[in-house]
């Protein structure tokens, strides 16, 4: 029981990096309802949400074991890839709150250079905090970062790329290969 409370405790703190956001000036959304959200972001409702959630581009590049890409920046430019092709999913792209401490790529310069101008996708800008957002997403993906763990303990579906501090507890999906992953992406 007092697991359960924790992991509720915890989840209000989905997506804001403790380290960085007492620092900086977020901007905080807070939605009634899926309803109110997809209306805010001009989202189909009837659609499933994925939540995509890039790395710092620069930080951890080479810590896996097992790695499906060869860094943070290809697993971010090949979905961008794959999504732009899947229209049937409403794709929500927060950046990494704390990828503004590191030098290099940010996930807006990489959205801003494959020129996606789709109504289905939508780039938050990384100073943006929803509060539960965790109520209006199906699917979380991540390469190997905590939403992996964090967002199944609440019932969401995670798909990882990399291995992870949680690999081979079964508690997200974690295919082996691009043409796994996305297969997975095109069947969402």
């Amino acid at each position: 029981k007092k697991d359960l409370l924790d992991i509720k405790k915890e989840s209000k703190n989905l997506g804001k990096d403790r380290n960085w956001a007492s620092k900086k000036n977020y901007k905080y959304l807070k939605f009634k309802s899926k309803k109110n959200f997809c209306k805010y972001f001009d989202l189909d409702i009837n659609k499933k949400t994925a939540l995509l959630l890039p790395h710092a581009m620069s930080d951890n590049l080479f810590n896996n074991e097992w790695n499906i890409f060869l860094n943070p920046y290809n697993w971010f430019f090949e979905t961008l890839n794959k999504i732009k092709k899947i229209k049937n999913v409403n794709w929500i792209i927060k950046p990494h709150p704390s990828e503004g401490e590191f030098r290099g790529v940010t996930a807006k310069q990489i959205f801003d250079d494959l020129k996606i101008n789709q109504k289905n996708i939508v780039l938050l800008d990384h100073k943006i905090y929803v509060k539960d957002l965790n109520n209006f997403i199906d699917i979380v993906l991540t390469g190997n970062g905590s939403p992996g763990y964090q967002f199944p303990a609440l019932g969401i579906p995670a798909i990882t790329t990399s291995d992870a501090r949680y690999s081979n507890f079964n508690i997200s999906y974690e295919p082996k290969n691009k043409e796994q992953y996305f297969k997975l992406l095109s069947n969402l």
